[in-house]
């Protein structure tokens, strides 16, 4: 198979967007979010003027508005932090490797020692470990390098996969 080889950056925007994506995948949060919405029903459902259920709907205003403040607030501060992330990537993908090279730095990554590979509908999410991953915009892959790196990953021997 001949490499795939794409230039990519992550901007800003970007990183809030998969920050966001990646905050609201986990089912602690998605709990949270849905006992706010049942305060403020809730709330709706029993209102009465002289005798207001006040705290159930400040209580949901401020879960609802809280998280996805707080969340952008730290990926913003997150993402200025590390000059490195802002950085214009090459990637090249073949059999067995991963060849990042940027302004900074180069690595080389194994596909056998990756955790996974996902997409959202706007990204392709190389995960190193649990917790660390690489960002890919799918905006930057070419006509049919997208399909060419599903295909890739496919035959993949990956740690979670």
């Amino acid at each position: 198979m001949t490499p795939l080889t794409l230039i990519t950056r992550i901007n800003t925007r970007d990183y809030i967007k998969v920050s966001f994506h990646l905050f609201y995948k986990k089912w602690k949060i998605r709990l949270l979010t849905g006992f706010a919405i049942f305060l403020l029903i809730r709330a709706a459902i029993t209102f009465d003027y002289p005798n207001l259920p006040l705290l159930q709907m400040v209580m949901g205003v401020f879960i609802l508005s809280f998280l996805p403040i707080r969340q952008r607030i730290r990926a913003k501060r997150i993402f200025k932090s590390n000059p490195r992330m802002a950085e214009k990537l090459i990637y090249t993908f073949n059999g067995n490797d991963i060849l990042i090279k940027g302004r900074s730095f180069s690595s080389e990554l194994h596909w056998n020692e990756m955790y996974t590979v996902t997409e959202s509908r706007d990204y392709v999410i190389i995960w190193q470990t649990e917790q660390q991953a690489n960002v890919i915009p799918k905006r930057d892959f070419k006509v049919d390098a997208l399909d060419r790196f599903r295909e890739l990953v496919t035959g993949m021997k990956l740690r979670r996969g």
